[in-house]
């Protein structure tokens, strides 16, 4: 039994740097884990109990948003100009 055990703590050991991108949003336009969360420069204030998150992919660098916990929307490019990468 106490084999067992310790080969699960080994195994979540080495699985740990992994966990980042793994649970990585998919993106999709191409399918990749390489969703990044962004905050826009200059976006509107938004009304009272909306909440709108927004992502861009490393992979094909496209932009999206997301109201609530509905699907990814792709952004047009002049709704946005600038953007902050974290």
């Amino acid at each position: 039994m106490k084999e067992a055990f310790m080969i699960f703590v080994i195994m979540a050991v080495i699985l740990t740097p992994f966990l980042p991108s793994l649970l990585k949003g998919k993106c999709p336009n191409c399918g990749k884990r390489k969703l990044d969360t962004f905050e826009p420069e200059q976006a509107e204030a938004p009304s009272p109990g909306t909440y709108i998150a927004y992502f861009s992919c490393q992979n094909c660098e496209m932009r999206f948003e997301r109201n609530k916990s509905g699907p990814l929307v792709p952004l047009q490019s002049d709704s946005i100009p600038h953007v902050t990468v974290q």
